[in-house]
């Protein structure tokens, strides 16, 4: 994995500033930069953060994703990630988490309920045969069958998720490599965004480096023609911190 250092010493030297102590994009400045970077690129494209976790459902047949805290742990008492949506329920992993079990199968709620109608209503087991997921709801999910009111069972799940901070420059960064360069360029898009309402050159350049971001990560219908200071739009308001 490539370190926070990489990308911030090229944005800076392409910043003209070379002094990463004490110039204005400095280490602090663009490292926070970098993560409101990785945040971003997980919004418009989830899959660019996976992780595969293990852990233990609840009573009944909705569940949910983790959501950061820990409530929601891995065998080895460690709290999960938080998710942004579900990308596959994969097997069962026994009642202490640890044991490899059945496949699991993803179904639509549609097909679910018309075939089995009563099916929430099914008798209660630790072993789940069907995940039903809409996708429009991206971290809830329910089993098939419900799950028991005592010793629940656990399931290996991949979703994709919001990573923790890069707290240091020494640190790597979350995502793959091939997101070094759209995230180069989101860095000099909040950079040059800084100074858009006085500079037409600054405006210029953040708006460059906004759609050159974009079309980087496959989301080309986000290109702006006009920069409006952040760019507009339901869909495609850039994440900031």
């Amino acid at each position: 994995m490539t370190l926070a250092s990489t990308p911030i010493a090229s944005v800076q030297s392409d910043l003209n500033e070379d002094d990463a102590t004490s110039g204005r994009w400095n280490d602090t400045v663009l490292l926070r930069y970098l993560n409101s970077g990785e945040r971003q690129i997980i919004y418009f494209k989830p899959t660019s953060y996976v992780v595969t976790a293990v852990y233990q459902l609840v009573a009944g047949a909705k569940q949910s994703l983790p959501d950061g805290s820990a409530t929601y742990q891995d065998p080895s008492a460690n709290t999960l990630e938080q998710a942004v949506e579900m990308v596959r329920a994969s097997r069962n992993m026994g009642a202490d988490g640890v044991t490899d079990g059945e496949s699991i199968y993803m179904t639509a709620p549609a097909d679910m309920d018309e075939l089995y109608p009563g099916w929430r209503s099914e008798t209660a087991a630790a072993t789940v045969l069907n995940v039903v997921f809409d996708p429009k709801d991206r971290t809830v999910f329910e089993v098939f069958p419900p799950q028991p009111s005592s010793s629940m069972g656990y399931i290996e799940v991949l979703y994709s998720a919001i990573p923790s901070e890069i707290a240091e420059t020494g640190n790597a960064i979350n995502l793959r490599d091939e997101y070094i360069e759209p995230l180069q360029c989101y860095m000099k898009y909040r950079a040059y965004a800084k100074d858009a309402s006085s500079s037409q050159f600054a405006a210029a350049r953040a708006l460059y480096y906004w759609n050159l971001f974009v079309t980087m990560i496959g989301r080309k219908d986000l290109v702006e023609k006009q920069y409006k200071g952040i760019p507009s739009g339901s869909n495609n308001q850039p994440v900031s911190q």
